[in-house]
């Protein structure tokens, strides 16, 4: 990442997939911002709002799957659809809790 980059995480994000981000937003040197996209309360972010939070400054979209605490389960085909209409834009899923529940198609995401 370099100066003035930024990326995009959700306020339910695992801390594995939180903390270091904002801990990497707080070294001086970098000056990397992190958006945090709200979820509603089911749990569920709006992937338009995934969208608005991307600019030409975004390098990474970090999102769950399924949220680990609250079972919330993220439209990744539609969040993945729209960060890749976005050049240089890479998608990181966390699929921890739901790997071993359904069908993951990785080609498509």
């Amino acid at each position: 990442m370099k100066k003035n980059n930024n990326i995009v995480i959700s306020n339910i994000e695992h801390h594995s997939n939180y903390i270091p981000w904002l801990n990497i937003e707080k070294t001086n040197d970098l000056s990397i911002d992190v958006k945090i996209a709200e979820a509603d309360s089911n749990g569920i972010i709006d992937p338009l709002r995934i969208d608005e939070l991307i600019d030409d400054n975004t390098k990474i979209v970090a999102i769950t799957h399924v949220s680990n605490s609250i079972g919330s389960c993220q439209d990744i085909e539609e969040i993945s659809k729209i960060v890749h209409e976005h050049e240089d834009v890479y998608i990181l899923l966390d699929v921890a809790q739901s790997i071993g529940h359904g069908e993951i198609d990785i080609k498509k995401s």
